[in-house]
């Protein structure tokens, strides 16, 4: 019911823009574009990988981590940094569907005519959604980022609507995205990647998912990261360390910062999980 009264919330005092909406949704069709989509769990590497992505010549992201665009039942209620809401409602009303609705959007920050690509980060990850990104772009690649979840947990403390002074809580979101992300392990669209490995071999695991998506590796990708415009729209401290060169003692920091009974409460709920993704117990 809260679900169904928050979509009716968007609608109250237009309800033409429902219908349009509602249209624009059902309508959507496979697009022939090739974005690149990166996913992971909440403080687990994917903003710093979307940079990194971005600093290829090739590349473009956008303004801010994500357009989220899929979490929005009303366009017309969409904003996003780098696009006037003006200019988007421009092209909510040229479009005949979802995907060309999104298909503008790339073409606002893209060169297409120049061989540029278009690399975002779908917030929305629930098996509905990524069923849906993944029919209305068929040729799309994705990089999906894992990470200790322990590690993540002791990062997640900034966050508050993340973490919430709970360990289980964040275990449980952790648990979640893993079991959702191992769905695609041996879909060839799909690249799962370490955080760990990152930090540790830079190079080599950038070349390794940049063959994935298609283009080829570019040394100013592991220097130049810091220049994202992902900063322009982020709090400093939450990606604060985008500025530094990647730290290859980022990692293990549960270990010095978790208390045992914090590690034993996260394990009880996620334990299974660790482990088939190599990590250690407590």
């Amino acid at each position: 019911m809260r679900a169904l009264r928050n979509f009716l919330s968007e609608y109250v005092g237009h309800p033409a823009e429902l219908v349009r909406n509602v249209l624009l949704h059902r309508r959507a069709t496979a697009s022939t574009y090739r974005p690149v989509f990166v996913i992971g769990v909440g403080r687990g590497g994917s903003t710093l990988v979307k940079s990194i992505i971005t600093a290829h010549s090739n590349l473009k992201g956008t303004p801010g981590e994500t357009t989220n665009i899929l979490s929005y039942h009303n366009l017309y209620r969409w904003e996003f940094e780098g696009l006037e809401p003006d200019r988007f409602h421009e092209m909510v009303r040229a479009s005949r569907h979802l995907t060309e609705v999104y298909e503008r959007v790339i073409d606002h920050f893209c060169d297409r005519a120049a061989g540029e690509r278009f690399v975002d980060k779908p917030v929305s990850q629930d098996p509905v959604s990524m069923k849906k990104w993944q029919a209305m772009f068929p040729d799309a690649r994705w990089v999906a980022t894992v990470r200790d979840g322990r590690d993540a947990c002791v990062s997640a403390r900034k966050v508050d609507y993340m973490y919430n002074d709970s360990v289980e809580r964040y275990a449980k979101h952790w648990r979640q995205r893993i079991r959702r992300t191992m769905r695609w392990a041996d879909d060839p669209r799909f690249h799962i990647m370490h955080y760990e490995r990152l930090i540790q071999d830079p190079e080599g695991t950038v070349r390794a998912f940049m063959e994935h998506v298609g283009e080829p590796f570019e040394p100013a990708q592991l220097t130049e990261f810091g220049q994202s415009t992902v900063l322009a729209s982020s709090t400093p401290d939450l990606h604060g360390n985008l500025t530094k060169p990647i730290m290859a003692n980022n990692s293990n920091k549960w270990k010095r910062e978790m208390k045992p009974d914090e590690v034993k409460r996260f394990q009880a709920i996620a334990a299974d999980e660790l482990e088939l993704l190599g990590y250690e117990l407590g």
